[in-house]
């Protein structure tokens, strides 16, 4: 409300879509990132006002009326409103668009929604920008501080998910759902889904010691010789902090 961006002031009725594959991240939402050179288009459908990337507009809404086209970099610091009122999440960086590199227009709408605890790209972001960190699901997999209806819920059950579209929906934050085959981990024990999950972890900081590490391998003499440079060489240059907390149960 209240902002601008050209000659169009944003009201109840301007929306910027984003799309995710995994509806039990929205209530975490904190952020939404686009690419600062991708070319937007508002459009208008009825009587709403969309900003979508312009490369797939007709694909995600058909044909439609452009009122406007923007770059990525007129949309950086505009503040929306957000999906779940969630205290622990708000502050003065919450709730607003930011430049991320790793979007695209492969697939959606050319703009990411950013739930900074549930994705590792996510949680670089957040805290890039010092955004909050807060839990909206339990380590059983269950909301927690979401709301009365969903509060206990395990987040993958498909009741669960058709709560938050019929959410959506009821606030007129939906445009559409469709189904979308894609990659997802389970836990090859037990067969279930897996959550991508910000932990509290303890690590060997490997990388403080990559420099020696790279000398000490180029002394060793290597049979085959190619493990050298190749499988050795390449993890040592690419070496990250090793993780040491493992957890079964």
């Amino acid at each position: 409300k209240g902002q601008k961006i050209g000659g169009h002031l944003m009201g109840d009725n301007t929306y910027i879509l984003a799309w995710t594959t995994t509806p039990w991240t929205l209530p975490g939402n904190v952020a939404l990132a686009v690419g600062k050179d991708i070319d937007y288009s508002l459009v208008k459908i009825d009587k709403d006002y969309l900003l979508v990337a312009s490369e797939l507009s007709e694909k995600v809404l058909g044909t439609t009326e452009t009122v406007s086209q923007y770059k990525g970099s007129d949309l950086i610091g505009l503040s929306y409103e957000p999906l779940f009122e969630i205290k622990e999440l708000q502050s003065d960086k919450s709730y607003k668009i930011y430049d991320a590199a790793f979007v695209s227009t492969t697939d959606g709408t050319g703009v990411v929604h950013t739930a900074v605890m549930y994705g590792e790209d996510d949680y670089n972001l957040g805290t890039q920008l010092e955004l909050p960190k807060f839990h909206t699901v339990n380590e059983l997999g269950k909301f927690v501080g979401v709301s009365s209806e969903l509060d206990g819920k395990y987040v993958k059950a498909k009741e669960t998910e058709d709560i938050i579209i019929q959410y959506l929906t009821d606030h007129h934050n939906l445009l559409k759902t469709e189904d979308y085959e894609h990659e997802y981990p389970f836990c090859w024990r037990c067969d279930t889904p897996l959550l991508y999950y910000a932990k509290s972890s303890w690590f060997i900081k490997s990388t403080a010691v990559r420099d020696q590490m790279v000398a000490a391998n180029n002394s060793v003499n290597w049979v085959p010789d190619h493990i050298k440079d190749g499988r050795m060489g390449q993890w040592l240059r690419d070496i990250k902090d090793w993780s040491i907390s493992r957890e079964r149960y």
